[in-house]
């Protein structure tokens, strides 16, 4: 019998032992996570990745979170991929409103509150993706041709 496919995850984030404990929570809470300890490092995961969620620092050394977030980005400023900011500037929360993420959240955090914030996330883009399968379109044909519309 055949497993359910894990919701893959990808963190970001430079502090290592935020990443390890939030690496193993994650996996218990039976998601696929891959980890990245810089914006450089999480673009080369994306070349062999597709994850269902990023989970992002934003204050990190080298291009660091946004510089990351920009590089995924379409030039209307759509990531490519859903995106949880998960940072320790939770003043600046009003700042990262704007930004086209989807969602937000403070360290420290609660791991369950994570947990939770990343099913809704998911479950979300799951929803639109069905709906968005689901449209049909109609198209019609007219042809004058006797021998060919029979």
């Amino acid at each position: 019998m055949n497993e359910p496919k894990k919701e893959q995850i990808l963190l970001v984030d430079d502090e290592k032992h935020l990443l390890i404990s939030l690496r193993d929570y994650l996996v218990f809470e039976n998601f696929d996570v891959n980890v990245a300890q810089s914006g450089e490092e999480a673009l080369e995961k994306l070349k062999t990745l597709t994850p269902d969620l990023i989970v992002l620092d934003i204050s990190m050394p080298g291009m660091g979170g946004l510089g990351f977030l920009k590089r995924i980005s379409s030039a209307e400023g759509k990531p490519q991929y859903p995106v949880l900011v998960l940072t320790a500037r939770s003043m600046m929360a009003d700042f990262f409103g704007n930004l086209d993420v989807d969602g937000f959240i403070a360290k420290p955090c609660d791991e369950a509150n994570l947990v939770s914030k990343i099913r809704a996330i998911i479950s979300k883009k799951k929803t639109v993706a069905e709906k968005q399968q689901r449209t049909v379109k109609k198209i019609t044909v007219a042809e004058d041709d006797p021998d060919i519309s029979r």
